[in-house]
C-alpha cells in the first residue's frame, strides 16, 4: 500500500481502485469489468 495513493487503502494492482469501492459496486450488482471501465473513463 502507498500512502500516496487512495489515502493508502489497498487498490487493485496497476490502478487506483480502492478495494472497499469495487466489492462495493459489485455487492450493487455492477461487474468487475463495469467497475474497471468507467474508472478507466474518468
Amino acid at each position: 500500500m502507498d500512502p500516496d495513493i487512495r489515502f493508502g487503502k489497498p487498490c487493485i494492482t496497476g490502478t487506483r481502485i480502492d478495494v472497499a469501492t469495487l466489492v462495493a459496486a459489485v455487492a450493487a450488482g455492477e461487474t468487475v469489468e463495469t467497475v474497471a471501465d468507467i474508472r478507466a473513463r474518468g
